[in-house]
C-alpha cells in the first residue's frame, strides 16, 4: 500500500510536573496503486549555519553585534517525474550547500554600514557584504533570489519557497511561483 505521509504542527501540552510537552501526531493517508506521474508534489531540505550580523538602523539590542544559529527549510513544489521524484535531494542540496557555506561562521554586513566593514576589513575576519539590511525578510529573499535561476530550466517545478529562522519561534518566509507556472493566468 502506498502512503502519504501528513505533518501536522507541534502542538504544546503540559506534563503532570507542569513541563511543556511536544505532542505530535503522524497521519498515513493511502494513496491509490499506480503512477503518481503529473500529480503535484511538495518536497523540502532543510539548512543550518551559524552567522553574526547587526541591525544599525534598528530601536532595540538588534544594533547591537549579534549572532544566530540559522535554520533555513527551501520547498519546491512541482509535478512527480517518470523517476518517482519531483526532484532529487542531491540535487537541492549541491545547488543550495554552496551558499549556506559561503555565509557559515561569517558577518553578514550592509554595505552602508560603514562602522562594521572597517572593523572586519581591519580584524580581516570573514565577513559577506550585501547590499541590504540583514533582516530575517531579506536574508530569504537573498536565498530566494540566488536559488531560483538555477532552478529556470526545470520546466515541471511550480513554486519556490525559503525559510529562514533566526530563533525556534522565528522566521521569515520569501516564496514565488517558477518554471512555466509563473506566467500562468487562472
Amino acid at each position: 500500500m502506498l502512503v502519504q505521509f501528513i505533518n501536522l504542527p507541534l502542538i504544546p501540552s503540559l506534563s503532570k510536573e507542569g513541563k511543556e510537552n511536544k505532542i505530535f501526531h503522524l497521519f498515513f493517508v493511502p494513496l491509490s496503486k499506480g503512477d503518481h506521474r503529473g500529480s503535484t508534489m511538495k518536497i523540502a531540505c532543510d539548512f543550518h549555519w551559524e552567522m553574526g550580523h547587526r541591525l544599525p538602523e534598528h530601536a532595540g539590542g538588534c544594533k547591537n553585534v549579534h549572532g544566530h544559529s540559522y535554520n533555513m527549510r527551501v520547498e519546491i513544489d512541482g509535478e512527480v517525474q517518470r523517476n518517482g521524484m519531483v526532484m532529487d535531494f542531491f540535487d537541492i542540496k549541491k545547488i543550495v550547500q554552496p551558499l549556506v557555506e559561503k555565509l557559515d561562521h561569517s558577518f553578514l554586513c550592509s554595505e552602508t554600514d560603514m562602522l562594521m566593514k572597517n572593523f572586519l576589513a581591519k580584524a580581516k575576519m570573514k565577513c559577506v557584504l550585501v547590499p541590504f539590511q540583514t533582516t530575517a525578510e531579506n536574508i530569504a529573499r537573498y536565498f530566494l533570489d540566488a536559488i531560483r535561476p538555477r532552478l529556470k530550466k526545470v520546466k515541471h517545478l511550480r513554486r519556490i519557497s525559503v525559510r529562514v529562522a533566526e530563533t525556534e519561534s522565528s522566521f521569515a518566509e520569501a516564496a514565488e511561483e517558477i518554471g512555466e507556472w509563473r506566467n500562468l493566468k487562472i
